[in-house]
């Protein structure tokens, strides 16, 4: 399993010795994926001619899903380049998609495409793509596995970047490195704003923001040689669609919830934030939580609260208006008064009797709370 430094490394690498050089020397295939469809720079063939129907919005990570077909669609676009071996993708087309494109020509149904390196393929939000759930297979075209390739999703101030190496299906098993860096995310975006209004292949408008992004995520990642967020999850880019129980779904979500409040458990957290953090509706998100824990979401977030001012009280010397704060609470009355109702005492009274202090910590400690 590897951790961000590695992949940090592995990433330069990859950018060094065949992202940039390529990008630089010659026209890369750019596909998108999505209205108005062109697939002409690269093999591809009909898998089913007719529309997918349009899904609604499903309580989870994905916008919809298509489970029949193992085809999903992000809430986020995100685009995967390509650099060494060859990839299959599927591309579904919903009956919603062909009505709103700008192109009297529609492909319909499931389209494959074959990308050899050096390629790039860019997913706009909703569009269905191939889940992953197995590798692709057609009884015409064999299938074949990726090399290695970098898969980058967009957010509205950062990028999740991905290295995937071997088969496909490591890719979804492979950790990310998540980049705080808003220009990158905005010259993502505009990569495929660019894509959209482009239709043959070597668009030098598209591959030089393409390149810009390269090199500014190089910089980047040079520059920042300390380890970076590893997700460390099977779920960072593309979450699986596979046949499991709404149980094991509820689980995994309560999961990346008390991951994140133990991060964050000093920033304003509501169930509306947290619900939008995990691309979920807040009421799914409240009635999963309970589901599986017996509490609420701000019930747990107020009980881990408690729990970190009751070890910051006993181990430390620091004021109680500074307690509070990293506890996450507004002011020292709001805290005083949850962690009275909660712990059957004020702060300062569960100090005196459960602080660790050698006996002249102590005695200075009375002083001051008398003279207080």
């Amino acid at each position: 399993m590897p951790f961000a430094p590695q992949i940090r490394k592995y990433i330069l690498q990859a950018l060094d010795e065949r992202i940039l050089p390529a990008l630089t020397k010659q026209a890369v295939p750019q596909i998108l994926a999505g209205p108005p469809w062109d697939f002409s720079p690269v093999e591809s063939w009909t898998l089913r001619d007719k529309y997918l129907p349009h899904k609604n919005r499903q309580p989870s990570q994905l916008t919809w899903a298509w489970k029949k077909e193992r085809l999903a669609a992000t809430r986020q676009p995100f685009f995967g380049l390509v650099f060494d071996g060859v990839v299959d993708e599927r591309i579904g087309i919903t009956t919603k998609m062909a009505k709103e494109a700008r192109t009297g020509f529609v492909l319909r149904g499931i389209t494959a495409v074959r990308l050899h390196a050096p390629a790039v393929i860019f997913f706009p939000a909703g569009v269905p793509h191939r889940d992953g759930s197995e590798p692709f297979c057609d009884k015409d075209h064999s299938g074949f596995s990726c090399s290695r390739a970098l898969w980058i999703r967009v957010t509205a101030d950062a990028i999740l970047v991905s290295y995937s190496e071997s088969d496909m299906d490591s890719l979804f098993s492979s950790h990310s490195l998540q980049i705080k860096d808003v220009t990158l995310a905005q010259l993502a975006h505009a990569y495929g704003e660019e894509l959209s209004y482009v239709r043959h292949e070597g668009s030098e408008g598209a591959q030089g923001l393409l390149l810009l992004i390269m090199k500014r995520l190089r910089r980047y990642l040079f520059d920042h040689p300390a380890p970076f967020a590893n997700t460390a999850r099977t779920t960072s880019l593309l979450p699986h669609v596979r046949s499991v129980s709404d149980e094991n779904a509820r689980e995994a979500l309560c999961r990346r919830v008390i991951e994140y409040i133990e991060i964050h458990l000093s920033d304003t957290i509501t169930c509306k934030k947290l619900a939008d953090e995990m691309g979920v509706s807040p009421f799914y998100l409240s009635h999963a939580f309970h589901k599986i824990t017996g509490i609420t979401v701000m019930r747990y977030v107020q009980k881990k609260r408690i729990e970190a001012a009751k070890l910051m009280l006993s181990d430390n010397n620091e004021r109680i208006s500074d307690i509070a704060a990293l506890a996450g609470y507004a002011n020292i009355a709001s805290f005083s008064g949850s962690f009275k109702k909660h712990a059957g005492c004020s702060p300062n009274e569960f100090r005196r009797r459960f602080a660790r202090r050698s006996p002249s910590k102590t005695k200075a400690y009375s002083r001051r709370t008398n003279l207080d």
